[in-house]
């Protein structure tokens, strides 16, 4: 007549109700995971899940030098071509994926028309454009050298992401194994725990 730990009534629910419903369990999981994958593609979720990727830890970082990478490589690529700054900046937002970056570019446009300098424009947005970005632009129109400048962001951002994405894997090893021990241990609690307890209470 001892009461079993919370930890055990637990392991056992969950070992019935795979017992009584694993076949819709396991569809349940399948058609979740497409509908989640569906959903996150419809433009009407992208402004949210957009600002989450950005805002995740260590994932962020990468997807925001994804997206400064192509950037500075598109933007850069259509000056060189002879367009101006005006129509490079709205054909670069148009090629831009992420919706808030899209956003951002294309907020951009009115402000260099205003005559404001494209690094003025950029620096109004400091959580999406980092300062070497504003700063290394400003130096390219002073110079005549945006072009370049441009170039060299977007070799740099690239770089960056190839780094954080080689490193990726040696980060995610500890969260990882923190995960799995704590799933080991509460399995081990929940099997341990009622024998110490009956254990203890026949003594």
């Amino acid at each position: 007549d001892v009461e079993l730990p919370a930890t055990t009534r637990g392991l056992i629910y969950i070992a019935e109700q795979f017992e009584t419903n694993g076949l819709f369990i396991f569809i349940s999981l399948i058609l979740g995971t497409i509908f989640f994958f569906w959903l996150i593609k419809r433009d009407i979720v992208k402004p949210v899940t957009h600002r989450i990727a950005l805002k995740t830890p260590l994932i962020g970082k990468i997807v925001s030098n994804i997206n400064l990478e192509r950037f500075n490589h598109t933007f850069g690529t259509l000056l060189a071509s002879g367009l101006t700054v005006n129509q490079s900046l709205k054909i670069t937002a148009s090629a831009t994926d992420n919706v808030v970056y899209k956003q951002a570019i294309n907020n951009l446009v009115p402000i260099v028309e205003s005559g404001t300098s494209v690094a003025s424009a950029v620096a109004k947005y400091p959580g999406l454009f980092p300062m070497i970005t504003s700063r290394m632009i400003g130096v390219g129109e002073k110079t005549g050298n945006l072009g370049q400048n441009l170039k060299y962001l977007s070799e740099f951002y690239e770089e960056a992401v190839d780094e954080a994405t080689k490193n990726l894997s040696t980060t995610l090893e500890p969260i990882l194994l923190m995960v799995i021990g704590v799933i080991v241990g509460t399995v081990a609690i929940s099997i341990l725990g009622p024998i110490y307890q009956i254990t203890g209470n026949l003594r």
